[in-house]
């Protein structure tokens, strides 16, 4: 899935923050996927489980997976047996072909180091899903991210090129009073928003639409929702 297996240390300090943008960007997700009611729903790279426990109030099938044992022990404390939640190695879904419904992923993708694992995500998440299933992630906009936000600021290793594939960031995460939380594993890494979107029609699937996400406070969108369906329906 990512380079970022966080250990215990990491997630204690990312639990610090208090998810700030969680309130704009799942329910952009949450559309996307439409109705979920007894259908097969993945969350890749669930984390902490906070969309996993949306996607179980919206009585879905739920199944959410992380590189890290730290983070789906979160998970497991927060959702309990009302999904089934695994620990994955290579970023490797556990599940036969044409399987789910929709998958979702939520802030996971920046923190690939190379478009070849972008690509091998996305045809991973083909695989699994039925020919017409939908894949809808969210990234923080390409355009803008050297930017600083209500939500969060980054700090570029080296000047910032937005055509750099694969530049090296620090994410530094904002609470709602102002304050800020980071680490040394908080990094992500820059790509286009072209190289995104052309990962898509190359991998399966067909593009249906993006939508930049707007937060209060912020004159530019700090986030990009963009949706896909698997091809073949």
């Amino acid at each position: 899935m990512t380079n970022n297996a966080w250990n215990e240390s990491h997630v204690g300090t990312y639990s610090q923050y208090d998810n700030s943008e969680l309130d704009v960007i799942h329910p952009v997700i949450l559309r996307m996927v439409g109705e979920i009611k007894d259908r097969k729903v993945a969350d890749y790279g669930c984390g902490e489980g906070k969309l996993v426990q949306e996607l179980v109030e919206r009585e879905a099938e739920v199944f959410g997976y992380d590189l890290s044992d730290s983070m789906i022990s979160e998970a497991k404390k927060r959702i309990k047996d009302k999904a089934a939640l695994k620990k994955i190695k290579s970023g490797v879904i556990p599940l036969p072909n044409n399987t789910l419904d929709a998958v979702v992923s939520n802030l996971v993708l920046m923190m690939c180091d190379s478009v070849e694992h972008i690509r091998e995500i996305h045809q991973e998440i083909n695989r699994v899903l039925k020919p017409g299933g939908i894949l809808a992630y969210c990234i923080t906009h390409p355009a803008f991210t050297d930017k600083t936000f209500t939500t969060y600021r980054n700090i570029f290793i080296g000047n910032r090129d937005y055509f750099q594939t694969a530049q090296q960031y620090q994410f530094v995460l904002r609470r709602k009073d102002g304050t800020e939380v980071t680490d040394e594993s908080f990094l992500d890494y820059h790509y286009s928003l072209s190289t995104y979107l052309n990962l898509s029609p190359e991998n399966g699937f067909n593009f249906r639409e993006l939508c930049e996400v707007s937060v209060p406070g912020n004159s530019l969108p700090p986030y990009i929702v963009v949706k896909s369906t698997k091809a073949g329906f």
